[in-house]
């Protein structure tokens, strides 16, 4: 064909045939039997934008915004600090106070525990990484637990006239005879904590134990 008919012609290229709906090669005179699918239609609008629930647009990465979980994290290492100050003080601390502190430690676990949960509810319902919110839950029950069974099973105040009574049966396999043992009304209760109790027996012999307390009992040996 002449250059003549090429006047006013599209330049060669890719293009929309509307006979055909879809995209052909057009030469710069006429359409070729090359054909390819139509180009995607990239659209704009409210289907592209974060949703009026919160879901994220298609392709954005989850916030890491979670302030429950940041405050449940900052009381779990509050928490561990007391913790390990109980442990390692409890030694010579009164079994008494040792108890009220891990009551304190306990109640703080449940708000840490509390706010993991909330974190994890807010990291499903919005685009939130989860992984502080499940560190956090884990910490809090674990510690939780583990403040539980020590208070649990925390040995119990010395009871002056338990021991009394056992020191007096203890003496009796000793000597032979009948004793009575005479300790402090209010004895020493912490761990390592040494005391003395007399002991009088029916003949009229009197001598002393130094009693021991231990981290779950009381021990106790003649005195020098």
């Amino acid at each position: 064909m002449s250059e003549d008919i090429r006047v006013g012609m599209p330049a060669p290229g890719w293009r929309y045939d509307a006979a055909t709906d879809r995209t052909r090669w057009w030469d710069g005179v006429r359409w070729t039997d090359d054909a390819k699918p139509l180009d995607p239609v990239v659209r704009t609008g409210p289907q592209a934008a974060v949703s009026a629930q919160g879901s994220a647009a298609p392709g954005s990465k989850p916030s890491t915004k979670n302030g429950p979980a940041t405050a449940a994290l900052v009381l779990l290492v509050l928490s561990m600090l007391g913790v390990a100050g109980i442990v390692w003080f409890a030694s010579g601390m009164n079994p008494a106070t040792a108890t009220l502190l891990g009551l304190a430690q306990i109640g703080v676990l449940v708000a840490a525990l509390v706010l993991s949960l909330v974190a994890l509810v807010v990291a499903i319902r919005r685009p939130t990484r989860k992984r502080r919110a499940v560190v956090a839950l884990v910490l809090s029950a674990v510690l939780l637990g583990f403040l539980v069974f020590r208070i649990a099973t925390a040995p119990g105040a010395v009871d002056a006239s338990a021991l009394e009574s056992e020191i007096a049966a203890w003496a009796l396999g000793e000597t032979g005879e009948v004793s009575q043992a005479t300790c402090p009304d209010t004895p020493p209760q912490a761990t390592g904590a040494v005391f003395t109790c007399s002991v009088v027996g029916a003949s009229g012999a009197e001598w002393e134990v130094a009693v021991t307390v231990q981290a779950d009992s009381v021990t106790w040996e003649p005195a020098p």
